[in-house]
């Protein structure tokens, strides 16, 4: 887990190059680009696969857990004889 002076720094650095336009000429202003470079570019894409990779691994937990939890109150009724039964041949 980040820390949040971590976490503050990766945010602006992801606001800063969201913002960033590349249709914009630097020649003409050369202040347009200032503070992005293609190391940052290279971290949003990163930071947006580690953001899908977490999420994947969220869902991932939630859905093991669902799946406990319905086994557990699966046995929890078949101890006291309550278990679903099938009625079609």
């Amino acid at each position: 887990m980040a820390s949040k002076i971590e976490t503050k720094v990766l945010t602006s650095v992801y606001e800063r190059v969201i913002q960033f336009n590349p249709h914009l000429d630097p020649r003409l202003n050369p202040a347009v680009h200032y503070g992005t470079n293609t190391h940052l570019l290279e971290i949003r894409n990163e930071m947006v696969k580690v953001g899908i990779l977490k999420l994947k691994e969220r869902r991932q937990k939630l859905f093991d857990l669902f799946i406990q939890d319905f086994l557990q109150e699966e046995r929890e009724l078949r101890s006291v004889d309550l278990a679903y039964i099938n009625t079609q041949p």
